[in-house]
């Protein structure tokens, strides 16, 4: 609105209108389009909750750009004529087809369409890069949060799917292959728990919390079983799909990582140390002490208790390549 008509030179017109007088007040137009700015927020959110569905996750970037774009052109379009319509009742004008006729043809609509259809692309844009990148990570691209290495501490979950090379053979590697789709796109339950994945390695996905929000209300935890959950809960879709329902298995470990930026040809985030390595090395005790979770003792001594979390110490050991001993624990829901 202030693009389109305000001039702070006091002008025939009358003060703070541009060539707008077929418009009203200055103040009418400006009221009008916060209502408008109101309306296609909420209008935006909506439309935005119900395509980010099961169908339209598993499509292209591109596609997805396009089916919101033109989505949002219709809404933006409508809105458009709505908000003419209420401006000629406020003003007394007679609202007729051939005025319809000509406001439509007024060049001030397809300003509005041009100005609002960039706006929405660049938001899914953007949207759709963050969700490439997870949560927060654009920013600290920008920002050079990370361009020099740092040392943070991050609780780390690797998840692995239990008997993949099996289901691999059975299933064929492009069958195999939607299932993993299938999975990780189950996997968004986690979005809930504050945690983000740093990336996908087959079957297996590494995801990792800010200390403070792991361990609030279990959450890191607590994003395993409700993963379990999910899958469970599609358990018809993929018994009728695959012949199974796909199971993971998990270990966890909190300590320091050193954080920074690496490639050129592909920028992209990385955590080092030895952390990690302790946290890939317990999920692969799972299978031999046959359990589906196993967390590490420095994450068990921060993570707060809960009646409705069960935790067994398994073992003491040292890991391949250490020296001294950690205990290892289980953890399960009562």
């Amino acid at each position: 609105v202030f693009i389109r008509f305000y001039d702070p030179v006091v002008s025939e017109t009358g003060p703070g209108i541009s060539n707008a007088s077929s418009f009203g007040d200055f103040n009418l137009i400006l009221r009008l389009g916060l209502e408008a700015g109101v309306i296609l927020g909420i209008v935006y959110g909506v439309v935005d909750i119900f395509l980010d569905q099961q169908w339209l996750r598993k499509r292209s970037y591109g596609s997805v750009l396009l089916i919101k774009s033109a989505i949002h052109l219709v809404i933006i379009f409508s809105l458009s004529i709505w908000i003419r319509i209420e401006a000629f009742q406020m003003m007394g004008m007679e609202i007729t087809p051939e005025s319809m006729q000509s406001e439509l043809a007024d060049p001030g609509i397809l300003i509005v369409l041009f100005y609002t259809s960039f706006v929405n692309f660049m938001i899914n844009f953007i949207r759709q890069i963050t969700q490439k990148f997870g949560p927060g990570n654009l920013t600290k691209f920008l920002t050079g949060r990370f361009h020099k290495p740092k040392e943070e501490a991050r609780i780390f979950m690797f998840l692995d799917m239990k008997d993949s090379t099996t289901h691999a053979e059975d299933l064929g590697h492009v069958k195999f292959g939607e299932l993993i789709q299938d999975c990780f796109s189950d996997l968004t339950v986690i979005e809930n728990r504050k945690a983000e994945v740093y990336q996908y390695v087959g079957d297996e996905a590494i995801i990792y919390w800010e200390v403070g929000r792991g361990l609030q209300n279990s959450n890191c935890v607590m994003a395993y079983f409700d993963y379990m959950e999910q899958l469970n809960h599609r358990k018809a879709y993929y018994l009728a799909k695959y012949g199974i329902v796909p199971e993971f298995k998990a270990g966890l470990n909190l300590g320091q990582v050193t954080v920074t930026e690496i490639g050129d040809i592909k920028r992209d985030l990385a955590f080092l140390g030895d952390t990690m390595n302790t946290a890939a090395r317990i999920q692969g005790l799972c299978n031999e002490y046959q359990v589906d979770i196993l967390i590490s003792e420095s994450l068990n001594q921060q993570l707060p208790e809960s009646i409705s979390l069960k935790r067994t110490l398994v073992d003491r050991l040292a890991l391949r390549g250490k020296q001294r001993t950690i205990g290892i624990y289980s953890i399960g829901l009562n």
